[in-house]
């Protein structure tokens, strides 16, 4: 093979040894020229020559251009107007000698390359004349390359050298990697940052010979006097990284050391703008974090992302650090765990995402990172139960049912005494749609019961019992009687009250050592002897049933009992036969049929079910089995209660189950909110706040649609309950007040007025008056029967109870009789102002405003009001509404300063105790101010009463700071707050609904910092929101940055409702046209969409049966009815238990019946009406 037809000709020289021998067949792989050893000095070498070579006849041409360029210059001044054409002549010349003398160079290249591999010999002679060296010590001997490989060669030989040429570009660049290197055009000569017309940047690089000689020879006439030819002073520039934020650009400042005169100008190296990060890189070295002053740092924009950045990551750093310090500080690891939401909210709110798409990436990212977060707090606390609550919280949307299942039932299974830990797992299960049944949830909270009683009692010898554990053993027994309530099955959560009671309120004393499980085995006898239950008329109680069971059992039957259940019986069959009266309206849809009478039979059989023996009858009897309540159904969730208080509660509890207000609605869960009427409604806070709102207040419209379209709960306060339920409960109400003395029975007669009262109240709105009158005389002489017993005859609260009543009925004479002797009675009784006479002066003084002449009501109000400070011995006379003497004001003014100070000092620090429990009473400094507020309100005017207020609360929170700096209680002092921020709100909506020229900043004030410190209190929200949505203004800016505020802080459910509910208030006023706003709203329904979204995220939120019944009547009255139904499976997914869900979809979704009953019985919530009886109806 010839030198020439090789792969790698340079390597030709050892073509002669090769061919003198035989070649193999096997080694023909070996002829490849590139594995020859020839000495690569001599290459290079040669490729220097060529180098100089062709350095030497650029130089010569770069030469003769000049000599052509000074002549054309010469032609440009003494012909002016040819200097173009002469030029054009003279490039096209240089371009086809340019052209010829590149192909010459390239044609003498390829056949010094063709020499160089046809000879060894003349290749080394042409090499000893170019560098004027002996080079025969090169040549290699005859025989010498025998291998390729390094190994097998003798190093004597010296074939390999070292190449000591060195590269600049090592230096320069500082990296021996070419990837190193950056390589990038740059377009111009300029630098940003720079003065152009008194700064200059100079590159090593030169521009092209081409464009320089251009812009000399064809550049603009301009004279020396011209400004472009003027020698400007420039400054040299240097690099600088500590500028400004503002700008956007790479830094530089004038050095004052460098700077020169005239056209000089010093030259800059680009290498120089490199930041300090991006030079070790190039050296191959990590940036280190404890930089010196000379460090550079890179500069960012400053934008709201980069603040909330910045400002995030020294949060973390400082948490990362306390952590590091101490990692068993499990306190500092949750709240590290509650950053990560903040720091992704924020987050959420600076930047922009991409779509759904964008936010669920986030979204599982932020899973995962608190998942490794709590997995690492769980390595340092392995035994802590709040960490594992929240590792099962962050891998319920990573990890697939069934493996979240097993670790709820493995954590249940480690901690069997801990009650908080159970009622979460109950929710998770009741929650856990795919896996979800009624009956299994149910015995799930009979097994939690049953065992943390166990625990109680001492039975459970591997756990003891913890602190607290029968309280919250409580709150996972109402907890189980709204899920039965919600899921349909009202007659067994009525039963499982009725036994509660009877278990702990008439159980038999020689029984009182034996423990819960064997008492529930004693009890089961009773509960299916037949006996009437508590609440039933004859009921006698567990106890005497077991005493005349001992002495020969019952003689007879009571026929009173028997005659009431006849009648019972009657009030059923007229309700029945209501019922099928309706089937002769063949218009009906199907679907309104099935709705009605499935809303009809839970009014009429909320009731337990039970055979009359003395008419003969049998469980075989009934009609519909599953009215009948069976023992092995609510038995094991018995156990008992230990004190007075919670026995008290229990009642309470049973009272507002059936109806009747006994306790706000802040103290129920989320997952039991599922009537807008609930939170929504007009309450019993007071007739002055019932008056402001008749007087100006703006409808609940969306509200009161849905209610009355899906009519919430079957116990509600708004006449949906049947003749007998009311008998029922007035039988519950006439056996409970039997079963306290003291205190509680007065707050038991307390709630049967009210109950009685509200069914007034409520036969008034709905135009019936002959209803009204015939239940306001009923109520009337309830009233008159409670206060003629010894026990209420001296209860100030019955007696303001009776003077409400005939307020509403429209007798204003004898409501002022009756409070005018109760107040004189009082005063007479007691020399100092007490809770029971400032709370009766305080109701009294509102009423007189919600009703008469402004001018008359404030000199009523002042009269009353003097009266709390009265001096002794003083007798009360009741008002006439004339003016009061300002001397008599003024004394009284004084006489309420000295009262204030007085009662400051003596309030308590302490936990609420019974009595406070039972009349909702704050302490007396909360209600002497109210009462000093008024007076100064009717005697000088809103603002005297708000500096009043302002100047008290902020004398409560010192008290308040104080006591938590000592870590002492606070529930007194932070319940008087919040009352005293409900009154301060009511005094001063009653002034913006009277006096519609005031201006509303007092009001605004006032609401929104009530509202941001008690986010939970629905009666405040409800007050803001009605306050700011109502009137021509509509200002919504103010609302929405309270409740943004609100939401992030707070972990309550009402912000987020009430929130979206001022939203679509707000979008029902912009489409019908009732609001001016200068600013169009815009997007109002994504705006609402957005809300519904961000709530849902929240796992407390995501289990309100209530918000989901927001989001679904929204859809559907924006028309989007596939978006609907998407979100009604969704909300059965959070909520499978909630029944009410599937009746909206029936309303909502005609056409879906058949599919919603089969979801109710797949799931075993109540269904009364099946499909098959109601085609049986309307045929």
């Amino acid at each position: 093979m010839e030198a020439s037809g090789s792969l790698f000709p340079a390597f030709g020289f050892a073509v002669a040894a090769a061919s003198t021998k035989p070649p193999a067949a096997d080694f023909d792989w070996l002829r490849n020229q590139s594995f020859a050893t020839k000495d690569s000095l001599i290459l290079e070498r040669s490729q220097r020559s060529e180098d100089n070579e062709r350095s030497s006849e650029l130089d010569i041409g770069s030469r003769s251009d000049e000599s052509d360029h000074s002549a054309l210059n010469q032609h440009r001044h003494e012909k002016g107007k040819d200097v173009s054409q002469e030029w054009t002549k003279k490039k096209k010349k240089k371009k086809k000698k340019k052209k010829k003398t590149n192909k010459e160079l390239r044609k003498r290249q390829r056949e010094e390359n063709e020499d160089v591999g046809s000879s060894e010999e003349e290749e080394h002679c042409g090499h000893r004349k170019q560098g004027n060296t002996t080079e025969a010590s090169l040549v290699p001997p005859e025989g010498a390359v025998r291998s390729m490989w390094l190994e097998e060669t003798d190093p004597e030989l010296g074939l390999c050298y070292v190449d000591r040429k060195p590269d600049s570009a090592n230096l320069q660049f500082m990296s021996i990697y070419r990837g190193h290197i950056a390589r990038y055009q740059r377009l111009g000569d300029s630098c940003l940052g720079l003065d152009h017309k008194r700064q200059q940047l100079l590159w090593n690089t030169s521009k092209s010979r081409k464009k320089r000689w251009k812009k000399l020879l064809l550049g603009s006439n301009e004279r020396y006097f011209s400004a472009g030819v003027l020698p400007v002073p420039r400054e040299v520039v240097r690099a600088k990284l500590g500028l400004s934020l503002l700008r956007e650009f790479l830094p530089v400042e004038m050095g004052s050391d460098c700077a020169m005169s005239g056209n000089s100008v010093a030259k800059l190296d680009a290498r120089d703008l490199y930041t300090s990060a991006t030079a070790l890189y190039l050296q191959g070295k990590g940036h280190s974090s404890g930089g010196g002053p000379e460090e550079r740092k890179p500069v960012k924009k400053l934008t709201t992302k980069n603040l909330v950045a910045e400002k995030l990551q020294a949060r973390a750093e400082e948490f990362n650090r306390q952590l590091r310090e101490d990692p068993h500080d499990v306190a500092r690891w949750l709240a590290f765990i509650r950053f990560q939401d903040e720091a992704a909210l924020q987050e959420d709110e600076a930047s922009v995402y991409d779509g759904s798409e964008g936010r669920k990436k986030t979204r599982s990212a932020l899973l995962e990172r608190r998942l490794a977060i709590v997995e690492r707090a769980l390595e340092a606390n392995p035994s802590s139960t709040e960490l594992k609550l929240s590792r099962l919280e962050a891998g319920a949307e990573l990890w697939t049912s069934s493996h979240l299942a097993g670790e709820w039932k493995n954590l249940v299974f480690m901690y069997p005494n801990d009650a908080s830990l159970w009622a979460r797992y109950l929710m998770f299960a009741q929650s856990h749609q795919s896996t979800f049944s009624v009956s299994r949830v149910n015995s799930l909270y009979s097994k939690c019961l049953r065992t943390l009683a166990s625990a109680v009692d001492g039975s459970l010898l591997s756990h003891p019992a913890l602190p607290g554990t029968t309280e919250s053993m409580f709150g996972i027994f109402l907890q189980q009687c709204h899920f039965l309530r919600q899921t349909g099955h009202a007659e067994k959560c009525v039963s499982l009250f009725q036994a509660a009671i009877d278990f702990n309120f008439f159980r038999p004393d020689n029984l009182n050592d034996v423990k819960t499980h064997g008492l529930v085995d004693f009890f089961e006898t009773f509960w299916d002897s037949g006996e009437p239950h508590f609440g039933e008329k004859g009921a006698r109680g567990w106890s005497a049933w077991m005493r005349q069971q001992e002495g020969g059992g019952w003689v007879s039957l009571d026929q009173k009992g028997v005659r009431a259940n006849e009648g019972d019986e009657a009030s059923e069959g007229m309700d029945e036969e209501e019922e099928l009266g309706y089937r002769g309206d063949e218009r009906e849809p199907r679907w309104q049929v099935w709705l009605r009478l499935e809303k009809s039979r839970e009014r009429r059989h909320c009731i337990p079910w039970r055979p009359d023996v003395g008419k003969g009858k049998k469980e075989e009897d009934c009609d519909d089995p599953d009215r009948q309540v069976l023992y092995d159904d609510i038995g094991k969730s018995l156990f008992t209660l230990e004190t007075k208080e919670l026995r008290f509660r229990l009642v309470c509890a049973f009272l507002s189950f059936l109806g009747i207000s006994t306790c706000s609605s802040r103290d129920l869960a989320a997952s039991a909110l599922d009537d807008p009427i609930v939170i929504f409604s007009r309450d019993d806070k007071g007739l002055l706040t019932e008056a402001s709102m008749l007087m100006g207040t703006g409808r609940l419209d969306f509200v009161c649609d849905m209610s009355d379209a899906v009519g919430g709960t079957w116990a509600g306060v708004e006449g949906r309950r049947s003749q007998h339920a009311e008998d029922f409960i007035r039988g519950v109400l006439e056996q409970a007040i039997q079963l306290f003395t003291g205190d509680e029975q007065a707050a038991i007669a307390l709630a049967w007025m009210q109950h009685e009262r509200l069914k007034v109240e409520l036969s008034q709105r709905a135009s019936a008056q002959r209803r009204s009158r015939v239940l306001g005389k009923r109520a009337r002489r309830l009233a008159k029967t409670l206060l003629k017993q010894p026990a209420h005859r001296n209860r100030l609260p019955l007696w303001l109870e009776m003077a409400k009543l005939e307020w509403v009925l429209q007798d204003f004479g004898s409501a002022r009789r009756i409070l005018d002797t109760a107040l004189g009675a009082a005063l007479k009784a007691s020399s100092a102002a007490t809770n029971e006479l400032c709370a009766l002066c305080l109701w009294y003084a509102k009423m007189e405003l919600a009703s008469g002449p402004p001018a008359e009501a404030f000199n009523r109000t002042v009269h009353i009001l003097t009266a709390v400070v009265a001096e002794k011995g003083m007798a009360y006379m009741p008002s006439s509404g004339q003016t009061n003497p300002p001397l008599a004001v003024l004394k009284s003014r004084k006489a309420y300063e000295r009262a204030l100070e007085v009662a400051l000092t003596c309030v308590e620090v302490a936990p609420v105790d019974v009595c406070d429990s039972v009349w909702h009473h704050p302490s007396s400094y909360v209600l002497l101010v109210s009462c000093f507020a008024f007076l100064q309100y009717a005697s000088m005017g809103p603002l005297a009463a708000d500096t009043l207020f302002e100047s008290a609360c902020e004398q409560l929170q010192k008290l308040l700071g104080a006591s938590m700096a000592k870590e002492k209680p606070t529930g007194r002092v932070a319940r008087d707050l919040e009352v005293l921020a409900e009154e301060r709100a009511v005094l001063l909506r009653y002034h913006g609904v009277t006096e519609l020229t005031s201006p509303r900043r007092l009001l605004r004030k006032a609401l929104s910092c009530a509202a941001t410190a008690f986010p939970s209190n629905a009666h405040l929200l409800r007050l803001y929101v009605q306050s700011e949505t109502e009137g021509p203004g509509l200002g919504m800016g103010s609302l929405r940055r309270t409740f943004s505020e609100m939401t992030r802080r707070s972990d309550s459910i009402m912000p987020w409702l009430f929130s979206l509910y001022a939203e679509m208030e707000r979008k029902r006023v912009v489409e019908n046209g009732l609001g001016i706003s200068l600013h169009p709203e815009t997007g109002l329904q994504h705006r609402i969409q957005a809300l519904f979204e961000r709530a849902l995220e929240k796992p407390s939120a995501s289990a309100c049966p209530l918000l989901w019944r927001f989001y679904l009547y929204f859809a559907a009255m924006r028309g989007q009815s596939e978006k609907a139904i998407g979100i009604f499976y969704r909300a059965v997914q959070a909520c499978p238990w909630v029944k009410v869900l599937y009746l909206d979809a029936v309303r909502l979704f005609p056409e879906r019946l058949q599919e919603m009953v089969d979801l109710l019985t797949e799931k075993e919530l109540r269904v009364r009406l099946p499909l098959e009886e109601l085609d049986i109806l309307l045929e």
